[in-house]
């Protein structure tokens, strides 16, 4: 780094992502952070050039107490006016000096537009409320904020009107049957009882939404399924369950009729099956119905568990053969693809009933099927990306390399 601050062209760098990272030098921990890339001078950082146009900036940090400062003023450094994306992770553990940060940010970085602040540390926990709901910290351009366990801050979103994306996850939240509160939302992550008490009284034109820790629709989700069947707006919807992939926790087939023919205009459907509803002699209803249901469907991600054990060769050719006969039979035109993650689990035990009790992962498995322009066929591609078209510049840069922790 020394020789980038040193040689960079004046405004060359617009985007910079760091995780610090852990190692043990015998029985001591250390961390590679801020004062390990840039030294110990944070002047150096201003004064450079290279920094002045800089417009992302994703860092996962642990502060020790020993760089404490340095690490500060280094971070005040990065954080400048040219700055409209700003994601910041402080790691379990570290001390409560980091909050001081936070108050400076609406003077430092005015024309913020994306600020992401994932909250680990017991000190932010019970401090970072605190800033957000002063009324100096505002941002006039702010459209998208995420947060994660605090307390809802509802004066700091009521602030920032124009908010478009939301992502949050953690308690306490109120019910707001206000349809002035947050009038430009069109995109939720979170929470599906978060959602319902923030949204689900009126016909919010929500456009994208991605839930996590969907219990079993038709029983405990009726405020979700009450919402969706009253808004034609919804286009993208992931729904994940709290423990996907320690146990049985798909959805079953009854769920997913609810949802589908509650959300005709899907262009993007994520959605776990269970070990039924993703048999394979039952594919042929499965992706019949969905594309008849939804036939504005372009991109259909979905996680099937079963108890198979030749997975591979079983699952890829049944569903390749589901999927072209259940186009040719929907006369379908939008679908483009079809993204598969298989979970084969143990079978540990038989219940007093005598049925299968299955518990952990014994393998994974990832299809890709790409349709084939102007055909009823598709191609089997190489690699797996849950991601698709539709979301690739919708989530967050720490996501990729914060250990998986989503907000």
């Amino acid at each position: 780094m020394s020789n980038i601050l040193k040689y960079a062209s004046r405004d060359s760098i617009r985007f910079f992502a760091l995780s610090e990272w852990q190692f043990y030098s015998g029985p001591n921990k250390q961390v590679f952070g801020l004062p390990d890339v840039f030294g110990n001078n944070a002047d150096v950082v201003r004064g450079t050039g290279a920094f002045n146009s800089l417009e992302t900036l994703a860092l996962v940090l642990e502060f020790q107490k020993k760089t404490m400062a340095t690490s500060e003023n280094l971070l005040r450094a990065l954080c400048r006016p040219s700055l409209t994306r700003l994601e910041l992770h402080i790691r379990p553990g570290s001390p409560s000096t980091p909050v001081i940060s936070y108050p400076q940010l609406p003077k430092s970085c005015p024309n913020l537009q994306r600020l992401a602040l994932d909250v680990d540390s017991r000190a932010d926990i019970k401090s970072i409320p605190r800033i957000l709901n002063s009324e100096a910290f505002t941002f006039s351009f702010l459209t998208e904020f995420s947060v994660s366990d605090i307390e809802f801050p509802e004066p700091f979103l009521r602030r920032h009107p124009n908010i478009r994306v939301l992502r949050f996850r953690g308690q306490n939240i109120p019910h707001i049957n206000d349809p002035s509160f947050l009038p430009k939302l069109a995109h939720f992550e979170g929470l599906p009882s978060s959602f319902v008490s923030l949204f689900g009284h009126g016909i919010r034109p929500i456009e994208y939404l991605k839930l996590f820790a969907v219990e079993r629709l038709k029983k405990n989700e009726t405020g979700l399924l009450q919402y969706l069947f009253r808004t034609k707006t919804i286009r993208y919807l992931s729904l994940e369950p709290e423990f996907l992939g320690l146990a049985t926790v798909g959805f079953s087939w009854d769920d997913v009729l609810a949802v589908i023919t509650s959300c005709p205009g899907l262009t993007t459907f994520i959605c776990p099956l269970d070990f039924d509803a993703g048999r394979t002699d039952h594919l042929e209803t499965v992706y019949k119905t969905l594309l008849e249901n939804l036939p504005n469907l372009e991109h259909l991600n979905l996680w099937i568990e079963t108890p198979d054990v030749d997975v591979q060769q079983i699952h890829h050719d049944a569903h390749k053969q589901a999927i072209e006969s259940a186009i040719a039979l929907s006369r379908h035109r939008s679908l483009k693809s079809v993204q598969l993650k298989v979970m084969a689990f143990y079978e540990l035990y038989e219940d007093l009933d005598g049925n299968p009790v299955y518990d952990s992962i014994r393998d994974e498995y990832w299809f890709s099927f790409m349709r084939e322009a102007g055909a009823d066929t598709v191609v089997s591609t190489s690699g797996m990306n849950m991601r698709t078209e539709d979301d690739s510049d919708e989530g967050l840069i720490l996501e990729s390399f914060s250990g998986g922790r989503e907000f």
